[in-house]
């Protein structure tokens, strides 16, 4: 087959579809699929246009930078409104620099009773395993101090 012509006619054809596409991209919240079908664009040129023309590119991003914003305000609103699970999300993703969120900053090392030592960040995972050992350590503690007592009561 023989490679189209590049004419100022196909330009322009192509800018349309670009620009058709982009439309389709807002009208279908950032969907590259469903954006393809309504423009009636191959989804293989889709990544064409994104990896070949930085201006198209720019134009994609300032798209999904826009859903970002849309999401932050509603976020925002729901937080005024004193929507727990707004402000717990909110707390998680934004903020940790002040010790919110499901991960824990460590300075140093934490040896479990596993025998692993956790270093950096901790997951919420390792955070309820550690919990787990500390009860399970505690637990045995006690045991060992009521039996010790008990012994001491006896004799």
């Amino acid at each position: 087959m023989a490679k189209k012509k590049k004419t100022i006619e196909n330009y322009s054809k192509r800018e349309h579809k670009k620009e058709l596409f982009l439309k389709a991209y807002r009208e279908s919240l950032g969907n590259i699929s469903k954006a393809c079908e309504m423009a009636k664009v191959r989804r293989n040129t889709y990544y064409d246009w994104i990896k070949n023309d930085p201006g198209f590119r720019e134009k994609v991003m300032e798209v999904d930078e826009s859903f970002l914003d849309l999401a932050e305000s509603v976020l925002l609103k729901k937080i005024r409104k004193e929507d727990l699970k707004a402000v717990i999300y909110f707390l998680d993703t934004r903020g940790k620099s002040r010790g919110y969120g499901k991960s824990i900053k460590v300075n140093g090392d934490i040896k479990t009773n596993s025998n692993v030592v956790v270093e950096g960040t901790l997951t919420y995972e390792q955070i309820k395993r550690i919990e787990k050992e500390a009860e399970e350590e505690l637990k045995k503690e006690q045991e060992l101090k009521s039996n010790s007592k008990d012994k001491d009561d006896f004799e």
